[in-house]
């Protein structure tokens, strides 16, 4: 289960950065059309819809990681309460 809180930290730090550079992204087009520079805002717009695109794709991974990582805990306390039932004595 360690890993799997590890791994949902991971994607928390990608989707966190992956925003970020979204938003460098959106404040980088809204520049550029400010500035009449529309060859950089081209780029700009560009680079922001792919950096959604990937914005999404780790806010789904992440739902799906906490969801994985929900399921662990609720079943370590499923056999944790099924050993207490079995007595201290019993090993799993």
């Amino acid at each position: 289960m360690n890993s799997a809180v590890i791994n949902q930290q991971s994607i928390e730090k990608d989707f966190e950065n992956a925003q970020k550079e979204a938003k460098y992204w959106n404040e980088k087009a809204q520049d550029a059309l400010t500035n009449n520079d529309d060859d950089l805002a081209l780029e700009a717009v560009v680079n922001k819809k792919v950096q959604n695109k990937i914005v999404l794709i780790f806010l789904t991974q992440l739902q799906q990681q906490q969801a994985t990582v929900a399921l662990l805990r609720q079943n370590l306390m499923t056999l944790e309460n099924f050993k207490k039932t079995l007595g201290n004595d019993t090993e799993l």
